[in-house]
């Protein structure tokens, strides 16, 4: 499989160096990657750098495109060469934002092109013992998950308390619902409680800590906390069930997790090097993929829920929908229909009223009264398009 790649995460590493060691599989060009492109040279010598993604069209025999950044050209770019049928693996971050999903989305819809989500995070071995490992508690009562954030950006100012903006928050909330929702469900049930609100120069608002609580019908509940620290990034999820407790954790950035008991038992312990052959072949190919391109979108609707949250203070409840052509259709004409039946309502009223006080020609009349109802009739005619427009089929459904 020839691959090239379209931006500059650095989390794409890892990924990169498996695709060098595999003999199926090559990594052709890449471009948009100024920031990773020595390390890409030294990982892949054949390469070819190119200027823009604009490039990427013309390049034939390419199998599909690695997509991961937030800049304007990666994003751009990602959208052209999903319109000219070209399959993407999306590095996901919250920075892209939900718009930019929906509109991949919708080209997905039209064009049926490959659309593949890539968390690193979910292909860890580790996780998958953790499925293995939490059936010997239980039922599972509760969730825990307590990560720590540093802002790099204010390394220099020690005695300063870092703070959180909404971005910050989102970001690191991402992969972990990811996470939640493949691991234990749907979760549609959103709270978020930021603390420490502070209106800074730049007028955006930043927190010393954020709460987030996931619930879902016959889910266990998840209570998801994120503070700043002067630490590395450090994350622990507690798992408690009937008969015991469990704990994942990654001390520092960049360390292998840590599934072990509470007690500090180990119980399992992933190598540095976290991916296999396998688990490429995995990651690459849709129909063994951990996770689907619909899925992706109702992790992103989640995370989007934490911001609705806050604005109005209450817990938010998430009812997901597919994201296609035919349901933006159907919801805008029901828009228009219901705005049309208050119109002409309003109008008829008017018309009965100018009738009983003028007491114009019946020929005006009937002229009026025509005029208010001919809008009405010409949509309840359009409805007859519905049947034309074209429905998202059983195979593509199912991958969403």
């Amino acid at each position: 499989m020839n691959i090239a790649i379209l931006g500059s995460d650095p989390a794409l590493l890892a990924l990169v160096q498996l695709i060098a060691d595999s003999p199926d599989h090559h990594l052709t060009h890449f471009c948009e990657a100024e920031e990773i492109a020595p390390q890409l040279m030294q990982c892949a010598p054949g390469a070819v750098q190119l200027a823009s993604w604009e490039d990427l069209l013309q390049v034939t025999k390419l199998d599909i495109v690695i997509v991961a950044g937030t800049k304007e050209a990666v994003l751009t770019g990602a959208k052209q060469l999903a319109t000219a049928d070209v399959s993407l693996m999306l590095l996901p971050t919250a920075k892209q934002d939900s718009v930019f999903i929906y509109e991949l989305s919708l080209i997905q819809d039209a064009n049926k092109v490959t659309l593949l989500p890539y968390l690193p995070l979910l292909d860890d071995p580790a996780i998958e013992q953790l499925r293995d490992e939490q059936k010997n508690i239980g039922n599972i009562l509760h969730l825990q998950w307590e990560r720590s954030y540093n802002n790099r950006i204010n390394e220099s100012t020690t005695n300063k308390t870092t703070l959180l903006s909404q971005k910050d928050i989102e970001q690191a909330l991402l992969h972990d619902v990811a996470l939640l929702r493949n691991l234990w469900g749907d979760y549609n049930q959103i709270t978020a409680i930021y603390s420490g609100n502070e209106n800074s120069e730049s007028k955006i608002n930043r927190y010393s800590l954020a709460t987030v609580t996931l619930a879902g019908e016959q889910l266990p509940e998840v209570v998801w906390m994120l503070k700043p620290t002067s630490a590395n990034i450090l994350w622990k999820l507690t798992i408690t069930g009937e008969k015991g407790t469990i704990v994942l954790e990654q001390t520092t950035e960049g360390t292998p997790l840590l599934l072990r008991e509470e007690t500090g038992k180990k119980i399992a312990q992933t190598e540095n090097k976290t991916f296999s052959a396998p688990s490429l072949h995995a990651i690459l190919h849709p129909k063994e993929a951990i996770i689907t391109w619909g899925e992706l979108i109702r992790t992103f609707e989640t995370v989007d829920a934490t911001r609705q949250s806050i604005r109005r203070r209450r817990t938010i409840d998430l009812h997901f929908e597919t994201t296609s052509e035919r349901n933006i259709f159907k919801t805008q004409m029901t828009a228009i229909g219901c705005c049309l039946l208050m119109v002409t309502l309003f109008l008829l009223v008017a018309v009965l009223f100018i009738g009983s006080l003028f007491h114009p020609p019946r020929l005006v009349m009937y002229f009026l009264r025509g005029a208010i109802f001919l809008p009405l009739f010409l949509f309840l005619g359009m409805q007859l398009f519905i049947f034309l427009t074209r429905p998202a089929n059983k195979e593509h459904a199912d991958k969403n």
